[in-house]
């Protein structure tokens, strides 16, 4: 597998587990929204431990890690704009759209 640990970067501990499926916009979001819940613009390889919730996935779910807002991935931002979830991308880490 050539994916690597997404979150890895914006925290000090080591990964934990497997690589997963993190998601950046949550599923339920996307659900409301009438979207698939597992495009791939919505979310990222991240390691999470032995039962998914741990590593830095539990850490971003945690809210124990952050993702600076000019570090979000642009497939990420492209889905938020096309459907109208900036706003969450703003609450949840403080990125602010283009004017």
């Amino acid at each position: 597998m050539s994916e690597t640990c997404f979150l890895a970067a914006f925290s000090e501990k080591p990964c934990e587990g497997r690589l997963r499926k993190v998601h950046l916009l949550p599923k339920q979001r996307l659900k409301r929204a009438g979207l698939d819940p597992w495009d791939e613009r919505s979310w990222v390889w991240a390691c999470g431990g032995e039962m998914g919730i741990e590593g830095h996935h539990g850490e971003l779910d945690g809210y124990k890690l952050t993702i600076p807002p000019d570090r979000l991935p642009l497939r990420l931002i492209e889905l938020a704009e096309e459907h109208q979830l900036l706003g969450y991308l703003h609450h949840r880490y403080g990125y602010e759209a283009a004017a």
